[in-house]
């Protein structure tokens, strides 16, 4: 149980760092954590297993074959660099914009039904606000009087003004009420 609980108690202090802490650094500070966490962790595992690096031998024998790897790895940069230079298989550019030009489609069929649904949908608000409700079908409702915008308008200038003749007492309307 005694080795449980401290484990238990690294993983959810990493876990808090992991996901409170980290996301605010910015990537450069990330960064310079992150190659500083890799060179204290090269130098613990050197420090701990120096002895197994010492008494290794298996990497000698390849020692003798150290020259023949750099030198092919030479040649085949070198091969590459020729065939980026001189290689014939590149597209020029201008046949290919030439084309991308003459593949595109008209500007007519570029839309999709989502924005046809959307442009449909604004349409449709904007007839009911404006009072422009038309139905395409047979025409009928077209300008049928005022948008629902200017019957909210008003709406609320009717009340202002028939709770200012209330409180005015204007003739014909209904008298002050008494405190």
């Amino acid at each position: 149980m005694e080795f449980f609980l401290p484990g238990l108690a690294v993983i959810l202090i990493g876990v808090l760092i992991a996901y409170a802490v980290i996301p605010r650094f910015s990537p450069v500070i990330l960064a310079l954590i992150s190659i500083v966490l890799l060179v204290a962790a090269l130098y613990d595992h050197f420090r701990i297993f120096s002895y197994e690096y010492a008494y290794s031998t298996w990497q000698e024998q390849l020692k003798s074959y150290a020259p023949y790897v750099m030198i092919g790895a030479l040649l085949v940069s070198i091969i590459f660099f020729f065939m980026y230079i001189f290689g014939g298989g590149r597209p020029k550019a201008n046949n290919t914009i030439s084309e991308a030009i003459e593949n595109m489609p008209n500007a007519n069929t570029a839309t999709n039904p989502l924005t046809e649904a959307i442009n449909n949908t604004l349409k449709t608000v904007n007839n009911i606000v404006t009072g422009n409700n038309v139905n395409k079908k047979n025409g009928v409702g077209a300008n049928a009087g005022p948008g629902l915008l200017e019957k909210v308008n008003n709406s609320i200038v009717n009340t202002f003004s028939n709770v200012k003749s209330l409180i005015e007492g204007e003739p014909g309307q209904a008298a002050k009420p008494t405190q």
